[in-house]
């Protein structure tokens, strides 16, 4: 097992004093209540919305941010990164202080990314990845399935969505992106889906604001 990476808690389970972390909200969370525009990945459990104030439900405290699993504690989620930072086989990709990793879970698996500082021996943040799609050169496109529900307040339905990424609209998108990529390296490149189809709406825009990662091979570009 490996001792030397330490998760900092608190910026897992809560809102930091500059409106970073949280990313564990279970259903007795205190904050819980004040998440809105909830999407969930039927496929991995992974959820994302975004978080209102506690006190003043008009004020947002963090305009997006992605959770694990809904029944997943911090303790084993903690367990889960440990074992995937200790296993290269579950490393998919590095970048500065980032890297990302496949966790593997009985219930869930799902890619993290984790930001790490101290010379590698500390980890910042471990981020839950919403969907990770990889490009195997013959697909046209692919779908990601999440269901929808607006807040938790009493009558508020869940609503089931497709959202279909077609690959041919990707690479002419790519052509005119400004922005660095979340990862390149020498031979593959990994594409955030929805920075890319909002920063330029011409086939609408990614219901998922961050976290839809597709990995695609240099040689396929």
């Amino acid at each position: 097992m490996c001792k030397v990476f330490i998760l900092d808690a608190r910026h897992l389970s809560d809102l930091e004093s500059k409106d970073g972390g949280f990313h564990i909200c279970p259903e007795n969370h205190p904050r819980d209540a004040f998440v809105r525009q909830r999407r969930t990945s039927l496929l991995t459990g992974v959820w994302c919305g975004k978080v209102f104030d506690e006190t003043n439900p008009a004020k947002i405290r963090k305009e997006f941010t992605s959770f694990v699993p809904r029944k997943m504690s911090l303790q084993h989620y903690q367990s889960l990164i440990a074992l995937a930072i200790d296993n290269d086989s579950c490393k998919i990709a590095q970048q500065n202080n980032r890297r990302l990793y496949r966790v593997d879970d009985t219930d869930n698996s799902f890619v993290i990314e984790c930001y790490f500082q101290e010379e590698g021996t500390r980890i910042r943040s471990a981020i839950p990845v919403f969907h990770y799609e990889v490009y195997n050169g013959t697909d046209t496109s692919f779908t990601v399935r999440y269901s929808y529900k607006h807040s938790l307040e009493e009558g508020n339905p869940v609503f089931l969505y497709n959202f279909e990424v077609v690959y041919s609209q990707l690479f002419e998108l790519l052509q005119t992106y400004q922005d660095p990529l979340p990862y390149e390296m020498d031979d593959k490149i990994i594409v955030d889906i929805g920075k890319l189809y909002n920063s330029n709406p011409k086939y609408g825009r990614c219901p998922i604001e961050q976290g839809i990662l597709v990995e695609i091979p240099k040689k396929s570009l």
